[in-house]
């Protein structure tokens, strides 16, 4: 159990230094570049890891066509937009936003049949709304953001949804394939639709320009917070339960908001940090991380 804790716990400090190292990237390259150099470097490491540990086969012609459609939605439109996303925003805002994206699939999960809401799922999710509507209104903190911070703002909610989508529509694929090679596949498939596109619409390659800096956080990019993150959450899951999983996720705008004032020195004021303590609780309560908590102090029943 403790093995899945540290595995956590290295997850949510990747996740929370993943928008910063995104933010220095993109201020060399386009996002374009950053996207299609990101997927390069990552889909051959993804597939080497899946040869060596699961070696799970596609079943079926048809299986490969919704892992694509998956790879499509959840690859090329979700990694796309959270780092155009990230280059018009604050890490601030980008991370707290995103940490809402658990709400945004309960509530679709709800929409299509999955889930049925509870008072507490209702709770967590009207104060986690709350949260966000203070956070985006807050005039006290507008000076210092970006003047395009609400596109930016705009697309990252954008990108939660499709990402939503995409979790809903690989539940059925996910009780005949390991998480890990699900989400290979869908790397692979959809890098092999979207880098020919990618590179009839650029001239230049996506290397081009990035200092020796940028390739060091493009490496952390890559290997801690895409390979090593998906890896051990998978790992993590086999060995605590979910919810304790969603609490640690629930802690990753905590390691966004710490890094992002430390290395980037993005202004961080009591008020937002008390709007994101908003978001993060509406989260919790909505999706039981609770529990873990509640574990901590009151010894569940033999």
């Amino acid at each position: 159990m403790m093995k899945g804790h540290m595995a956590l716990a290295f997850t949510t400090l990747s996740y929370g230094l993943f928008y910063v190292a995104m933010k220095i990237v993109v201020g060399e390259i386009t996002p374009m570049q950053t996207f299609g150099l990101r997927l390069l470097l990552a889909v051959p490491l993804f597939v080497l890891v899946e040869r060596t540990f699961f070696k799970t086969p596609i079943h079926s012609v048809h299986d490969g066509l919704k892992i694509l459609g998956l790879g499509l939605l959840g690859i090329s439109l979700v990694q796309g937009t959270i780092v155009l996303g990230i280059k018009y925003t604050s890490i601030f805002h980008a991370g707290v936003i995103i940490g809402s994206a658990p709400i945004a699939a309960l509530i679709l999960s709800v929409l299509v049949g999955q889930e049925t809401f509870s008072l507490m799922k209702l709770i967590g999710t009207l104060v986690a709304f709350t949260g966000l509507i203070l956070l985006l209104s807050n005039q006290h903190t507008q000076a210092s953001l970006p003047p395009t911070y609400l596109w930016g703002d705009a697309i990252i909610f954008f990108n939660i949804l499709a990402w939503s989508f995409y979790l809903i529509l690989s539940r059925p694929l996910l009780k005949t394939y390991p998480a890990f090679s699900l989400t290979t596949y869908s790397f692979l498939l959809a890098s092999l639709a979207t880098l020919p596109v990618y590179l009839f619409f650029n001239t230049q390659l996506p290397w081009e320009g990035l200092s020796a800096t940028g390739w060091g956080w493009m490496g952390f990019i890559v290997i801690f917070a895409t390979l090593l993150t998906y890896f051990l959450n998978t790992y993590a899951l086999k060995l605590l339960p979910a919810s304790t999983v969603s609490l640690y996720v629930q802690l990753q705008p905590i390691a966004t908001i710490a890094f992002s004032h430390w290395i980037l020195q993005e202004t961080v004021t009591l008020g937002m940090i008390l709007n994101g303590f908003i978001i993060c609780l509406g989260v919790t309560l909505a999706t039981g991380a609770y529990r873990p908590i509640k574990q901590l102090f009151f010894k569940s029943p033999a």
